[in-house]
Formats: C-alpha cells, sequence, structure tokens
C-alpha cells in the first residue's frame, strides 16, 4: 500500500492503540483470497451506525490497529469491514461484507460474514470489540445516547 498517500491521525496520547489512519486506499483484495467459509451475520445496530457516521465524517476508508491482536488491523470502508494481517502483506483473516438495506436504525445489519483464516472466528468478538472502543474514541462516548444515557 503507497503509505505516502496515508494521513496518521493521532489520540490525545499519541500512542499506537488511539492511533487511526484515514483515507487510506480501499482494500480490494477481497476478491483475490478465497474464503473458506461464509455465513450470515447480524452485526448489532451500534456497531453499524457508528462505523457508518465515523466514515461519514472522514470521508474514506479509514484503518487502525486491532489492540491485543498483533499483526492485525481492521480497515472500514462501506461495503466491508476487513481484518487483515499486516506481516503477510495484507492478506485478509475475516470481513463482513454484502451489508443488507437499511430499514430500521435499531435493528442488526444483515451481512455476510467470510473466514479467511482457520482462527478467524477467534478473532471476530475481539475485533468487534476493538471497534466499538476505536468508534467511540473518534466520535466520543456521547454520540451513541439521547442525553438520558439511553441508546439512540
Amino acid at each position: 500500500m503507497n503509505r505516502d498517500r496515508r494521513r496518521r491521525v493521532r489520540g490525545a496520547q499519541g500512542d499506537r492503540a488511539d492511533s487511526g489512519e484515514v483515507n487510506v486506499q480501499r482494500y480490494a483484495r477481497l476478491d483475490e483470497v478465497p474464503a473458506y467459509q461464509i455465513r450470515p451475520e447480524r452485526i448489532p445496530a451500534p456497531y453499524w451506525r457508528g462505523v457508518r457516521r465515523l466514515l461519514w465524517r472522514h470521508g474514506g476508508p479509514v484503518r487502525f490497529p486491532l489492540p491485543g491482536l498483533a499483526g492485525l488491523e481492521m480497515i472500514l470502508q462501506s461495503d466491508a469491514w476487513v481484518v487483515v494481517e499486516v506481516p503477510r502483506h495484507d492478506l485478509p483473516v475475516v470481513a463482513w461484507t454484502a451489508f443488507g438495506r437499511i430499514t430500521n436504525l435499531q435493528a442488526p445489519l444483515e451481512c455476510e460474514l467470510r473466514y479467511y483464516h482457520l482462527y478467524g472466528t477467534a478473532v471476530t468478538g475481539r475485533a468487534l470489540h476493538a471497534l466499538d472502543a476505536f468508534v467511540r474514541r473518534r466520535l466520543g462516548a456521547s454520540w451513541m445516547e439521547d442525553g438520558t444515557g439511553a441508546p439512540v
């Protein structure tokens, strides 16, 4: 990937866990690598709403490291969320793709969960947890609440 075209965004402390890159090149290797398993999945509403807002704010794909998962990073783009192995030249590990139509802001979003690695199932939960933490850091925790503490 062309690192010159990326723009680094740092958190308050400037450490690697808080950093993320915006306006990265679109990840297009999902069609090049065969998935060994594809299954339907439902993404809880707070996750997809947060990613949607984050992508809208930054205007393009966002890439960030997954804390506690050495060598793994997550790439968020409008048509896929991909966990990649950086030491293996961004080989996909797991990806959420084929997002369904949004009919209700409170309802889970239908999609396909594609596994590209034998241990992809062990990564999905931790990746979603890291995704939630990253979105909350970038957008602030209050964006998910209506003022009464209830989720929007």
